[in-house]
């Protein structure tokens, strides 16, 4: 996301990072992740849920996901501890004004 900050800033678009954990996870994941943006949390996961993101072990753990997983382990990313709902999907959602 740092990476395409400016293309952020020329569109004149606001980012917003939306978790499942309590308010006190993200202030901790801002912090961790020194984020500039704001972070929400919806921890029932109404808004992942009207967004249609999926839920449930068969969506976490697919042969897509397993092989993601491990290109994002061999390129040195690392799972901190869960927080909020471990078996939410998440993803990228745009609105529109």
């Amino acid at each position: 996301m740092r990476d395409l900050e400016p293309e952020f800033v020329a569109a004149d678009a606001r980012v917003v990072f939306v978790g499942t954990g309590e308010p006190e996870a993200a202030g901790a994941f801002a912090r961790e992740q020194q984020l500039q943006w704001p972070v929400l949390s919806d921890g029932g996961g109404a808004a992942f849920a009207a967004a249609g993101a999926r839920r449930g072990l068969a969506s976490t753990f697919h042969l897509r996901a397993v092989r993601n997983g491990l290109r994002a382990w061999r390129a040195g990313h690392r799972q901190s501890r869960v927080a909020g709902d471990p078996w939410r999907q998440g993803g990228g959602m745009v609105f529109a004004p």
